[in-house]
């Protein structure tokens, strides 16, 4: 971990407490469930090339603006054994300890946060980030007993050696993962993207996660579905009220070579307002495709033009294209104007979304926009083939490890097989999503085995992960 890294780490010292601090801490252990419930709403985690094999690493929160359990800082983990806790970085600096800031207030009893950490990877390899939280919203149609589960989201990036490959980031979000449905009314949305590094995207719906697992019984309405190629999400008739969480996998490919994925977690609410339909003039030389997108396709030096007229509306944009064009409002009409050069061409298209918002007293109704942008790719000196990561060997496939006896009431061995000498690292996990026994062993290769004391452990559902050389994995325990 580089030196910002751990700057923005902060080391812990205790001693003994007088009578008057045990007594608060023994009063606040009757407010942990509260001050977390009704936290976390939506989150993603976002990876920007700096140099080398360093990163900077961004978690985004959503979260109630007047939750008690708000945070300056939350710790980001990643496979190879290492964590950073990581200041929030946006919004004013009030209540957190400066540098960490306050968060930024969007509306709606909505806050959202950006935690960031500088990470240096060790090599070229798949690399997991993740994050994990106590605890998701109450009250969640399609999660039982959601309050009572971490919240949880990751991504894999794939990490190239920039001397030999083009860099990869992260899949950037664009939009507010927070959103309402009307009930008995079909819902679109599509899945704005800020960044892509021009390579191509696949959506799909996914199990909302802890722990790095699926959630147990949890459910996707059957009449959801979502778009491959667009993201378009599609929920056909939401008809029953309250909060529903949902996941999308976004996968970025280079070459036809799979080169990162992404989760972003959300939430949709159902409500009974009544629904208005909203319409935009669209006014371009771009064609209409069968799925309500657009596209066209331009070289460059070439430009295009796109207006969207409706009265009385505001018109969000979302797109990787930042630079060269004009984009403004005039008498209710937005005009958006490109001129791409070979700065621009490549081989994927770019994806702009436009969100129309129709503003009502009781909730706001929206409808997104969706244009494929292909500028013809003249380059004569394109990225080489990404090496096709996923192939390498990873403990699942190919290492033993295995956990006896499970159940446990005393004692767990961990046994495993080591191809190279180096570091392990065991972490056990509560249900909570709290890592509650941490060892890291340097070992030779061969055939290994840990054992350790669970009497220490209260009974229930554990997990333990094993990290090894920038693989991971995880698998469940019972403590009786």
């Amino acid at each position: 971990m580089n030196g910002e890294a751990l700057m923005n780490t902060k080391i812990i010292k205790t001693g003994n407490m007088n009578n008057k601090i045990k007594t608060i801490l023994f009063l606040c252990i009757f407010c942990i469930n509260y001050t977390y419930a009704t936290h976390n709403q939506a989150a993603y985690i976002t990876c920007q090339h700096l140099t080398g094999f360093t990163y900077k690493i961004s978690l985004v929160t959503y979260t109630k603006a007047d939750s008690q359990a708000d945070r300056c800082e939350l710790t980001i983990r990643y496979n190879t054994g290492d964590s950073c806790v990581a200041i929030r970085s946006n919004g004013p600096i009030g209540n957190c300890t400066p540098p960490a800031k306050d968060g930024e207030n969007i509306g709606n009893y909505k806050k959202k946060n950006i935690y960031e950490c500088i990470y240096t990877f060790p090599n070229q390899n798949i690399y997991t980030i993740y994050f994990s939280d106590p605890n998701r919203n109450a009250d969640i149609n399609n999660i039982p007993n959601s309050l009572q589960l971490p919240y949880y989201v990751e991504t894999k990036l794939y990490v190239f050696d920039p001397n030999n490959f083009c860099i990869s980031n992260s899949i950037g979000f664009a939009n507010i993962p927070i959103d309402e449905a009307i009930v008995n009314t079909k819902y679109e949305s599509d899945t704005p993207i800020a960044f892509s590094d021009g390579d191509s995207l696949t959506y799909q719906l996914t199990a909302c996660m802890v722990n790095g697992a699926d959630i147990p019984l949890y459910t996707i309405p059957n009449d959801m579905t979502i778009n491959l190629r667009t993201g378009r999400i599609t929920w056909l008739q939401p008809s029953q009220l309250g909060q529903w969480s949902f996941a999308v996998l976004v996968k970025k490919w280079r070459q036809n070579i799979l080169v990162g994925t992404s989760i972003v977690d959300y939430t949709i609410t159902v409500v009974s307002a009544p629904y208005t339909p909203q319409n935009v003039t669209v006014n371009t030389n771009c064609i209409l495709n069968t799925d309500s997108t657009y596209s066209c396709t331009i070289n460059p030096n070439d430009s295009i033009q796109i207006l969207l007229t409706n009265p009385n509306s505001t018109i969000n944009y979302y797109s990787e294209i930042d630079t060269n064009y004009t984009y403004t409002t005039n008498n209710d009409t937005n005009i958006f104007k490109w001129y791409p050069t070979t700065i621009n061409a490549r081989h994927n298209p770019y994806k702009i979304t436009f969100r129309h918002l129709k503003q009502f007293p009781i909730q706001n109704q929206y409808k997104d926009i969706t244009f494929f942008i292909t500028v013809n790719d003249t380059s004569n000196q394109p990225c080489p083939i990404p090496p096709n990561l996923s192939t390498i060997k990873t403990i699942k496939e190919n290492n033993t490890f295995t956990i006896y006896p499970n159940p446990t009431t005393d004692i767990l061995n961990i046994n495993y097989t080591l191809p190279t000498n180096g570091n392990t690292n065991i972490q056990i996990i509560n249900s909570q999503g709290q890592i509650v026994k941490e060892i890291t062993q340097q070992k030779t290769t061969g055939n290994q085995t840990t054992t350790l004391d669970t009497k220490q452990f209260a009974k229930g559902l554990y997990y333990v992960r094993f990290n090894e050389g920038g693989n991971s994995k995880q698998s469940k325990i019972i403590i009786q």
